[in-house]
C-alpha cells in the first residue's frame, strides 16, 4: 500500500471570478496529488480552465458548421473558428507547461525533449571518455 497526502479542495483566489462552466475544470485543473499550489499558479491555473471552458464551448459551436465556408464575396476560407480552437489548444498547452501539469508541460515538445535527451547523453559520453586519461592533473611520471 503506497501512502499518498489526503487531496484537499483546492478553491480558487477571491479575486479571481471563475463561471460554473470554468469551475466544472477547476477541480482536475487543481486535484494534483502531492503539490503545493502558490497564490500565483492559482492564477494562472485559473486561465487555464478559462480557457479549457472556451475551447470546449468553441468545439462545440464548429460541431454544427463545416469547416471551410463562403465568405460574402463568395470565395471559400477556412471558418475563423479554427484558428481560434488552435490558439486555444496553445494558449492551454502553454498554461500547462507554466503550471508543470503533464510532461508536454514539464519537458516542451518531444522531439526538443528527445533532442535534449541525446545532447546530455553525448556529452556525458565524452565526459566518461576523457575521465579515465584526461592528465589534467600534475603528476609524476615514471618510465
Amino acid at each position: 500500500m503506497v501512502a499518498t497526502r489526503p487531496r484537499v479542495l483546492i478553491v480558487p483566489p477571491e479575486h479571481v471570478e471563475l463561471t460554473d462552466a470554468q469551475m466544472r475544470f477547476w477541480a482536475s485543473t487543481t486535484n494534483q496529488p502531492g503539490r503545493d499550489w502558490p497564490a500565483d499558479d492559482l492564477e494562472i491555473a485559473a486561465l487555464l480552465c478559462r480557457a479549457l471552458a472556451r475551447l470546449e464551448r468553441e468545439t462545440h459551436e464548429l460541431d454544427g458548421e463545416d469547416s471551410v465556408i463562403v465568405s460574402e464575396k463568395g470565395a471559400q476560407m477556412a471558418n475563423p473558428r479554427l484558428r481560434i480552437i488552435g490558439d486555444l489548444h496553445a494558449q492551454i498547452m502553454k498554461y500547462r507547461q507554466d503550471l508543470r501539469i503533464n510532461d508536454r508541460g514539464k519537458n516542451g515538445e518531444r522531439r526538443d525533449a528527445d533532442k535534449r535527451r541525446a545532447a546530455t547523453a553525448d556529452l556525458d559520453s565524452r565526459f566518461e571518455a576523457q575521465e579515465s586519461d584526461d592528465n589534467l592533473l600534475a603528476g609524476m611520471r615514471f618510465n
